[in-house]
């Protein structure tokens, strides 16, 4: 068993701020235009951790680096992916990686009242730049007055009971024991209401009370075991229906994003830890390019130098 210091709280806080800003952005985009496809949510969150900048040494003089690699899921058309994003979480100590832990996010947006299934598929990619010269009667359709509706009964639309991909998700954690959860992602608040055309710039600077949420495919199986298959779930499903300790303010349908990675990945309860980059789990997401991911963020978490192993180091697995 490998044992670690414990983390002090300016690099605890300074990565939940990188993700709670990143939880807005995401959340501001589902808000302003609600009808943004999971693959574009993905990338908001992408690039803006990407944004967080290099290396950082906070005033304990640990140092944190956020890094994200965006490989694009074109490759999934013919199989289900079992997740989006996945996020590698690395300690090291004198330079060395000492720990890892791993967790893989599957994203789920919310869908309005209004609006029909509808993501990328392959089609959008062999049709390339030419998908964006509408023809005239879909800009005509598409540009006439009309609001769409986030709201408690609006439903989760590409996410479907006991469809083929939830049996990819099972299969692989059985096969791997590496946990899938899935990410959730919804408008700043609920409910909430978007009209296009817009007339005039809509300024969201009210607070993200809902955003994106957090659930490990486990949990939402137990709270979901008894529904029939085929049923897609509302937003008032995964805020009722989930098992404790999801159901408070803070918990509600799910763990914020940045709790999630803070205190559940970071601070152990969630996330599979990994021995060192040639662990099988490891090398079955990020090893090879047909790997079940089309994003990976890693979040580096590095001692002090001159930091020696000492009685006071705790567990971190």
């Amino acid at each position: 068993m490998v044992t670690l210091p414990a983390i002090p709280a300016d690099v605890l806080d300074w990565i939940r701020s990188v993700f709670a800003d990143c939880n807005r952005q995401v959340a501001e985009q589902v808000t302003t235009v609600p009808t943004t496809h999971e693959e574009d949510l993905d990338r908001i969150l992408i690039t803006h951790l990407g944004r967080s900048g290099g290396p950082t040494m906070l005033p304990s003089r640990w140092v944190v680096q956020i890094q994200v690699h965006f490989v694009g899921g074109g490759r999934h058309w013919r199989m289900w992916e079992v997740a989006d994003i996945g996020l590698l979480v690395l300690f090291r100590h004198n330079g060395s990686v000492v720990k890892s832990k791993l967790a893989l996010l599957q994203s789920k947006r919310l869908y309005p009242r209004e609006a029909a299934y509808d993501e990328t598929t392959m089609l959008d990619y062999e049709q390339g730049f030419s998908r964006l010269w509408q023809p005239d009667e879909v800009f005509d359709a598409a540009t006439k007055p009309r609001t769409f509706t986030l709201s408690t009964d609006s439903r989760y639309a590409a996410l479907q009971l006991g469809n083929e991909q939830q049996g990819t998700i099972a299969k692989y954690q059985k096969q791997y024991h590496i946990p899938v959860h899935y990410s959730f992602y919804n408008p700043l608040t609920i409910p909430s209401s978007q009209t296009f055309p817009l007339t005039q710039a809509r300024v969201n600077d009210g607070p993200c009370d809902v955003g994106c949420r957090v659930v490990s495919f486990d949990e939402f199986q137990v709270g979901f075991g008894a529904m029939p298959t085929g049923y897609t779930p509302s937003y008032e499903d995964v805020a009722t229906k989930l098992p404790a300790p999801f159901g408070e303010s803070r918990t509600r349908a799910g763990w914020r994003l940045e709790d999630f990675v803070v205190d559940r990945v970071i601070g152990c309860p969630e996330g599979y830890p990994a021995a060192d980059r040639s662990d099988p789990g490891i090398q079955a997401v990020f090893g090879a390019r047909g790997a079940p991911i089309s994003a990976a963020v890693s979040i580096t978490i590095s001692t002090p130098p001159d930091m020696d192993r000492g009685p006071e180091w705790g567990k971190w697995s």
